[in-house]
């Protein structure tokens, strides 16, 4: 998909609309016309946006060709992409910071990871996963700069006790467009060498579906749930099949397609690295009362990742403190002019 400008999101929302309604037919229930969609007026559709596997990029990817991304061009897209008027979540995916040993522990790592977060809290991020890079960061670093955000890191499948420097949560819950849901995060212990820190995610994740979707505690049940998962390849094509209750999987690894899919009766997405894509995922929601009359969660769907190239139109303000940013970094020594 080839932004920049508004040209770029006419053509995202006529294919948004043709997508979501040929999903319709194709599931619709019986009783309509053959080839007319059986659609009740009480379908809701939401979208997400997310980002991913962000490396502590601030400024374009290094890339050798096609250089993509920069904070200022993701949020002229996020602002775009919440224009119009659908109930929209801005969420990360997780690994946010430099890779181990890239810088990590550098004075430069960490002034650049505040200036992430800070970002990133300006442009509304409502939910922060954790992925196999993150658990594996300095302690310091992720305590000095998670705290900034306005919410506690998820992360579902942490064991009871280990000692990670910061406060997790098991799963978000939120209201989107009269919808109630579920947001999950696992990461595979095999992703991460530190022993003990996680449990095995299969089991915990199962169970925490099922308190979602029955209502736990006298809670309402989840018209949705969405897990993000940092597992193996070979792994996250079955979690829907595993997970029935599992409705949408973003793969925070980077092994999926980026352009979404559903696989048995889930809907999965994910997104590049780099900050070079804002990941774009529109859902058409049948809420919870329809799903006990047999239907999927997921009516129809679209998601696309939305290309942020050099000439993409960038935020002016957040240019302005990403060049003051740099200055500051050059009048202290730590990168050249």
């Amino acid at each position: 998909m080839s932004p920049p400008g508004k040209g770029a999101m006419y053509r995202y929302r006529m294919i948004i609309s043709g997508l979501i309604l040929l999903t319709a037919v194709t599931v619709g229930g019986a009783g309509g016309r053959p080839g007319i969609p059986s659609v009740k007026l009480d379908d809701i559709t939401i979208r997400m946006l997310f980002t991913g596997n962000t490396l502590g990029y601030i400024d374009p990817c290094d890339c050798s060709r096609g250089r993509l991304g920069g904070l200022d061009r993701r949020a002229a897209a996020i602002a775009e992409y919440q224009g119009d008027d659908l109930p929209t979540v801005l969420i990360d995916l997780g690994n946010l910071f430099e890779l181990p040993g890239r810088q990590r522990t550098t004075e430069l790592g960490r002034r650049q990871a505040g200036f992430l977060v800070s970002e990133m809290s300006r442009m509304g991020y409502r939910l922060q996963a954790l992925g196999s890079q993150d658990l594996v960061m300095p302690p310091e670093l992720m305590t000095a700069h998670l705290p900034s955000l306005t919410y506690p890191p998820l992360l579902t499948n942490r064991a009871p006790g280990a000692a990670l420097g910061f406060d997790t949560v098991p799963s978000v819950r939120m209201e989107l467009g009269g919808l109630i849901v579920d947001f999950f995060n696992v990461v595979d212990p095999e992703m991460v060498p530190r022993a003990g820190i996680l449990l095995p995610w299969g089991t915990t994740l199962d169970e925490a579906l099922v308190r979602s979707a029955a209502g736990e505690g006298g809670r309402t049940p989840a018209d949705l749930q969405v897990v993000i998962a940092h597992v193996p390849f070979s792994q996250v094509d079955r979690i829907p099949g595993r997970f029935p209750e599992a409705d949408v999987v973003l793969d925070g690894a980077l092994l999926l397609p980026r352009q979404a899919q559903r696989i048995e009766r889930g809907v999965v997405m994910s997104t590049s690295g780099k900050g070079q894509h804002l990941g774009v995922l529109d859902l058409r929601i049948w809420p919870r009362a329809e799903q006990r009359a047999g239907r999927d969660a997921v009516l129809g769907f679209q998601g696309l990742n939305v290309d942020l190239p050099m000439e993409y139109p960038a935020d002016p303000q957040v240019r302005a403190r990403m060049e003051a940013f740099r200055q500051q970094l050059i009048r202290d020594g730590l990168i050249l002019p």
